[in-house]
């Protein structure tokens, strides 16, 4: 059963002191004394334990370190190092020599003082050989005429593809902001010949303003026509017979 040191304290205390009349201040002073015992006692027990987990901490990553390395078996007292076995060499075979020739004892069957004359063959010389090297005629190789060959011709590019819409904007834009009447005919027409049927209709209508405005009235009045007749539906209609009826006031342009 684990007891708390500060109630220890305190029963000895009690024990000190009992039956003796203390003053506040030496009860006071008897109580600060064993405060700081046990804080004293407890700061040594957290020194302990703190010094305690460090060492298990390094215990634990050299056991880690050498079971990574292989070197776990080697820290043991009880490991022997392996002994490697050496192979006897085979011993060298000794070199055979070949035996000279067998002399013949020429000395003992001829006399000291004879004389043996051993015949010369006689050395034919042979004869002299010509070497002729063949002839051969240079002839200078003439390479064949090879044709020019033209460069290949690249396909003509194919027009790009032109947008009815960003057509559209800059007609619009040429006639009513920058207000290029001319320039705006041209790109009016010029969106006409796509045959985009979504603002082809008021395309005209505003080629036919354009016209107007330039006091091209030949050509106003017959782009106005349809648009007065409601060929249109009735669409720019009423605007369509105030131009033209202004157009008739008007005197044609040279």
């Amino acid at each position: 059963m684990n007891r708390n040191p500060l109630d220890e304290a305190a029963r000895s205390l009690r024990e000190q002191t009992q039956g003796a009349k203390l003053t506040p201040d030496e009860s006071d002073a008897g109580l600060h004394l064993v405060l700081r015992g046990v804080r004293t006692a407890a700061r040594r027990r957290r020194a302990i334990r703190l010094v305690t987990v460090q060492l298990c901490a390094v215990f634990v990553g050299f056991g880690a370190w050498a079971a990574g390395t292989g070197k776990l078996a080697q820290l043991s007292p009880f490991y022997e190092a392996p002994q490697i076995e050496t192979l006897p060499t085979p011993p060298s075979r000794p070199r055979r020599t070949a035996a000279p020739p067998p002399v013949a004892d020429v000395a003992g069957s001829v006399d000291d003082d004879a004389q043996v004359a051993v015949p010369v063959p006689p050395v034919e010389e042979p004869p002299a050989q010509t070497t002729t090297r063949p002839v051969t005629s240079r002839r200078t190789s003439v390479p064949p005429q090879l044709s020019p060959v033209e460069p290949p011709v690249a396909p003509p590019l194919a027009p790009p593809a032109v947008d009815p819409l960003s057509e559209y904007r800059v007609a619009y834009r040429t006639q009513f902001v920058d207000k290029d009447l001319e320039r705006a005919v041209e790109l009016w027409s010029r969106y006409l010949r796509l045959g985009d049927a979504v603002l082809s209709v008021d395309a005209r209508f505003n080629r036919a303003v354009a016209l107007a405005r330039l006091m091209r009235t030949n050509e106003a009045r017959t782009e106005l026509a349809p648009f007065a007749d409601g060929e249109y539906g009735g669409y720019r209609q009423i605007e369509a017979q105030r131009i033209l009826k202004w157009l008739n006031t008007q005197q044609d342009k040279p």
